[in-house]
């Protein structure tokens, strides 16, 4: 198996344990809160694997490319709020698409080519993806309610998978523990702005540990798979990698049928199937 894939199922099984606590926590933590917890982790987890794994060994990144990690930082905090506005269930399934404008990009400005057998592995796994996410049973109602989930749930998606592109710019610039030190710091930056900006999430509700937990859990986690991401950033292209990421729901599905007794229905069937063929194209179709 290619380093990279096997560094992208890594960051993939560490981001799907902790979205079902990140979904419990946003019924009592604003999106602002979530992005200022998940940003001061990055301090806590990027800044020593990066100094552990880079042997205390990393640069100053140059003025362009900080900025161009910070539109990454800026990119992904849209995500929370984009769940916030519907039912977590439909708008998280639109972000299944998100490996598409990453890979649109690394085509464009990274001439980054892929085999045919790849191109339909990802097609494969994105609509795997959606299978699994996709609750049909909602969809029509909630389509013809209102629309803004569907808007939030597109341009959150877009956004991240700029954001994937942006990262791999700079980890191609800088390495990745140049770039997750970098990244971490900006972070805190990013809070402080988007503190001043979002007035109506700064009110915090009671302390307590059952509405607090999950968050802290589901961004802890969150955060954390990123560090496998990134490193597979620095070994492999980013119109595989990211493509690769996408199959969390299919481990969190997995997972709740073995350890919380939840039944996969056909249609989750179906996708799983469909994701472990096309990563199974994405690994060996090169």
């Amino acid at each position: 198996m290619p380093m990279w894939l096997l560094l992208s199922l890594l960051a993939a099984g560490v981001w799907s344990i902790g979205q079902v606590a990140a979904k419990k926590g946003l019924a009592h933590v604003s999106p602002l809160w979530n992005n200022i917890i998940a940003n001061f982790f990055t301090l806590l987890i990027y800044i020593p694997a990066a100094l552990v794994l880079g042997k205390f060994s990393f640069s100053i990144p140059s003025l362009p490319v900080i900025f161009i990690i910070t539109l990454a930082g800026l990119s992904y905090m849209i995500f929370f709020y984009a769940i916030e506005k519907g039912d977590i269930s439909l708008t998280g399934s639109l972000s299944a698409i998100y490996p598409i404008s990453t890979v649109l990009l690394a085509f464009i400005f990274l001439h980054e080519r892929i085999s045919l057998l790849q191109t339909i592995g990802i097609i494969v796994a994105i609509t795997g993806v959606i299978l699994i996410a996709l609750p049909t049973s909602k969809l029509e109602s909630a389509i013809h309610k209102h629309k803004t989930w569907l808007i939030w749930g597109i341009v959150s998606a877009l956004l991240s998978g700029t954001g994937d592109f942006f990262n791999k710019v700079a980890v191609n610039q800088v390495g990745p523990y140049s770039q997750m030190i970098t990244i971490a710091l900006v972070a805190q930056a990013l809070s402080v702005g988007n503190y001043m900006i979002d007035k109506k999430g700064r009110k915090l509700p009671k302390l307590s540990f059952n509405k607090f937990f999950p968050t802290l859990v589901g961004t802890f986690f969150a955060v954390l798979g990123f560090v496998p991401f990134f490193l597979a950033f620095h070994v492999g292209p980013a119109s595989l990698v990211t493509p690769a990421t996408s199959i969390y729901p299919a481990i969190v599905v997995i997972l709740a049928n073995i350890f919380l007794h939840e039944r996969i229905t056909k249609q989750q069937g179906v996708g799983i199937g469909g994701i472990i063929l096309g990563i199974m194209l994405l690994g060996f179709g090169g």
